[in-house]
């Protein structure tokens, strides 16, 4: 039987009706690993001066819950690390993993199976070299499926350039990011934006007044 029909929306679930009354089920368990999948949008404002990232998450967990994720952030100045947090309903804590340059853990109120959003942010002062800042990506540890996304604003009267794109970037129409993970509180179309998939490295954005 379909077990929504019963009321249980639950992953995984199963239900059966038995025909005879002197019937048994068995049931076999297996123990299956998480499988874990992320989507993910940067949004990097850059302003004279301060640059502010939002990363947006929206990870998928199946076969068994998690209580923690890992999530690197490589890259960071240790003035943007001490800005660093994750906020989302389920989120309990973001802490640096000792020993992990870049690493970071997000710690959930529960065990996760399903869906969930989490939002990291961080801000700090612009690029070390003056009119050229650089975006890196995060990494997601365990992710077996990661669909990334980045887009680039500038403030008040910068404008943004590219050159060449590194090996792994690819730029995109910013209606082609899933509307699911973009701002709903931001409507602004950002000067740049990309789809990433396994970057060799970071991108280099030309900023002028």
């Amino acid at each position: 039987l379909d077990p929504r029909a019963l009321g249980n929306a639950q992953p995984g679930a199963l239900a059966f009706r038995l025909l005879q009354a002197d019937w048994r089920l068995s049931v076999g368990i297996e123990l299956l690993e998480p499988w874990v999948t992320v989507q993910s949008l940067q949004e990097v404002t850059v302003r004279e001066g301060q640059t502010l990232t939002r990363i947006g998450l929206r990870y998928r967990v199946e076969n068994a819950a998690v209580k923690q994720l890992r999530v690197q952030l490589p890259g960071l100045s240790e003035d943007q690390a001490r800005t660093v947090r994750a906020i989302g309903p389920a989120v309990s804590d973001f802490v640096p993993v000792a020993g992990v340059a870049g690493g970071w853990e997000i710690h959930f109120q529960h065990g996760i199976i399903g869906e969930t959003a989490v939002q990291i942010e961080f801000q700090g002062p612009a690029g070390r070299e003056p009119g050229r800042e650089r975006v890196t990506t995060p990494v997601f540890d365990g992710a077996r499926q990661i669909v990334q996304f980045v887009a680039v604003r500038g403030g008040g009267r910068l404008e943004l350039e590219t050159a060449d794109l590194p090996r792994g970037w690819q730029r995109i129409d910013w209606g082609a990011v899933p509307v699911i993970l973009q701002d709903r509180g931001d409507r602004s179309v950002p000067a740049l934006s990309f789809r990433v998939a396994e970057p060799e490295q970071a991108l280099v954005v030309t900023v002028r007044r």
